[in-house]
């Protein structure tokens, strides 16, 4: 994690819940506990309720299908 602040001038934050509503989430990573633990319901109530949640998957973790029909604005690369 230092790492990354770093290199890149990111920190990450550890309670994802404190800083909601998110206007978007961006997935940039394959593994394996996002897969598992943050289904499109946990990213629903993430995010703000006026208009459609955008999701942005850069590894194409997620289903676009599923995600569209969830409601989702899906962009995948």
């Amino acid at each position: 994690i230092n790492q990354l602040k770093e290199e890149y001038g990111i920190e990450l934050i550890e309670d994802i819940q404190k800083y909601k509503p998110y206007d978007a989430i961006v997935v940039a990573v394959k593994h394996k506990l996002f897969i598992e633990e943050l289904d499109f319901k946990v990213f629903k109530n993430l995010m703000k309720n006026q208009g459609k949640p955008v999701l942005i998957d850069i590894k194409g973790v997620y289903n676009k299908d599923k995600a569209q029909k969830e409601d989702f604005i899906y962009w995948r690369l």
